[in-house]
């Protein structure tokens, strides 16, 4: 691109230097955006430093696509942007979570709650004859219960569920 000698005729600077100098700012740009709102953390690893660093870069790169979109329905701002983004990408790994039932209940009920999943209510007709232990208390506090989930059939105790009327269970379903 640049194999001649030629110079700028006011700085006497060869012409290479003077398209560097002008094209330079996009780097800065790009810096200043990617600091605004970081998702590095302190790491000793160079790997991970240079994993948050793609990270931001590809979340800018992201956004400013998004501004190029002109058929967005919402133009949301940067923060707004990133903070949805993170959550979309999230949000199957928290699913899936929340299915393991290997992992603690405390968790797998942060995780309803964050993920706005309710908890099922104890089904009234449906109840064992012999008391079990509920599944979603830990098992520190040997809580028994005779009431079943109406949906996926687990001991429950009732305060793990929630209370609904009737006639706001006959307007659910």
């Amino acid at each position: 691109m640049h194999y001649t000698s030629a110079t700028h005729p006011k700085t006497g600077k060869p012409e290479i230097i003077s398209f560097y100098n002008m094209t330079k700012g996009g780097v800065d740009a790009l810096n200043e955006k990617c600091t605004m709102y970081s998702s590095s953390r302190r790491t000793q690893r160079r790997c991970m430093a240079m994993f948050y660093k793609i990270l931001d870069m590809s979340t800018v790169n992201a956004f400013v696509m998004y501004k190029c979109y002109k058929d967005a329905k919402i133009k949301l701002q940067s923060k707004d942007f990133m903070r949805d983004l993170a959550q979309s990408l999230i949000r199957p790994h928290m699913k899936r979570r929340c299915e393991n039932h290997r992992i603690p209940v405390e968790v797998r009920g942060c995780i309803k709650r964050i993920l706005r999943i309710e908890r099922a209510t104890p089904a009234k007709q449906e109840r064992l004859e012999v008391r079990k232990y509920c599944c979603l208390c830990p098992a520190r506090l040997h809580r028994k219960t005779s009431y079943l989930c109406c949906v996926c059939k687990k001991p429950i105790c009732l305060t793990c569920s929630h209370k609904i009327c009737r006639e706001c269970a006959a307007n659910k379903e």
